[in-house]
Parts: structure tokens; sequence; C-alpha cells
């Protein structure tokens, strides 16, 4: 990938709704030859931890806070539920990887949060042949629970920067792309949140990416999404 920008990562497809348990955490990774996603997986749990490629096959330690659905139900607000709120004996769990993809899902979701509702959540990644990204989809199916899916939360990373020489560089989807230069050590950006909606005057584009100039080849980190139709999407940065 001699690229004077290696493109590591891109996520969001088409996401719907999620949930998850605990149990013993095991590692796991997938490639292509050129882009490298690693993971842990457990009966509870879902990370992804790093991404790269042939040069760093863990060029970005990712902090992966998981998937979070926010349900309508009854009241004036909706419910967010996330992993750690479903009951680990109230689902099947399965996991299936090949070397380039991998498949979870946990089916029928019970929780104490919302009593009545269920669930099913699958997760699946991917990396083409040939492609320089790793595409994640998270989709949702309510089975009962007179709820509705309000919206979902995912992917949540966030990421250190790679050396402390004050050259990152972040573009970022505001009106027509902006530049934010240091984003890390920013004092006007360290201390709040950056809240984009797609499609919408204030974000043309459903992408963000960031990278250091000093380094020689920088390792670019993208996410962004592949979604033609254009759903309603907000995007939300910030320190972490």
């Amino acid at each position: 990938m001699k690229r004077f920008h290696r493109c590591l990562l891109a996520t969001l497809a088409t996401l719907l709704c999620a949930a998850t348990i605990a149990s013993q955490i095991t590692p796991f990774s997938i490639s292509n030859g050129d882009v490298r996603l690693s993971y842990t997986v457990g009966l509870s749990s879902f990370k992804i931890v790093s991404v790269g490629d042939t040069s760093e096959p863990s060029a970005y330690s990712i902090a992966d806070s998981g998937w979070l659905i926010n349900f309508w139900g009854t009241g004036p607000d909706p419910i967010p539920i996330s992993l750690s709120d479903c009951d680990p004996f109230s689902f099947a769990f399965t996991h299936s990887k090949t070397a380039t993809s991998f498949s979870v899902s946990w089916l029928n979701c019970q929780t104490s949060v919302a009593p009545g509702l269920q669930f099913d959540v699958f997760l699946m990644g991917s990396i083409a042949p040939e492609d320089t990204v790793a595409e994640l989809r998270l989709n949702v199916h309510v089975d009962s629970g007179g709820k509705a899916i309000d919206s979902v939360v995912y992917p949540r990373f966030s990421f250190r920067e790679r050396s402390h020489t004050a050259s990152g560089v972040m573009a970022v989807p505001y009106g027509q792309g902006k530049l934010i230069l240091d984003p890390v050590h920013r004092v006007e950006y360290s201390d709040e949140d950056y809240t984009y909606q797609h499609p919408s005057n204030s974000a043309s584009m459903q992408m963000f990416c960031y990278y250091e100039e000093s380094e020689v080849t920088p390792a670019l980190l993208f996410w962004g999404t592949r979604d033609p139709l254009g759903h309603l999407k907000e995007v939300k940065l910030g320190p972490s």
C-alpha cells in the first residue's frame, strides 16, 4: 500500500439496532492482506480493538464503547439500552468468522430497563478483496414490547494521537468540509463536542478522518458511511 495516506477504516453502512452480555473474552482479527481489523468477543461483550494495514497491523488502537439503542415507549423520552443492560440469560449468542469477515448475533434480547421489550441484534464486519476499508453493519429487529426504535448510536470509538508533535489533522464534515489542525491539543476543541447532522446545510459529507502530518507516510484513520439513500445521521466529535 504505497500511498501517501493509508486509508484504514470505514464504518456504518446500514444501522438499525442492537444488544448483548458477558463471559470469556476472546481476541480475533480479519484481514484481506492489506487492511486488518482486530476485535474481541464474548457472551456479553464485543469491542473493536485496533485497525491497521500491512505496514502497521495495529496502526490505531481503538477504545470501543459498543452500541447504544434508543427506544420509544410510552414515556416522553426515548429509553437508552446498551449491551450491559441485557439479561445474559435471555438471549441466544452466536459468533462466526472467515479470514475476511465476521458475524455476531444476540437473539431474543430482554432487559429489566424496558419490561416486555424483546429484540435481536446482528453485527457484521467485512473487508472486501483489494479494498482499503473495513465495513461494519449493525441491524436490529424489534419483536415485541410496544416500543419503536428512535435511534442507534454506533460506532462509539475513541483513539489516541500517534505522536506528541502537535501535527494532527482532522477533516470534519462541516459545510463543504473543514480541516482542524492539532485537534487533540487545541483549547477551543478540547472541552466540548461538535455535532453534525447529515443531510443538512451544515454537513455535506458522511465521513471524517484523522492523520499526523509529521509522519512520512501518514496512517489515515477514516470513518464514513456507505449510504447512497442519505438516511438521517448525526456525527458527534469530542474528547473522550
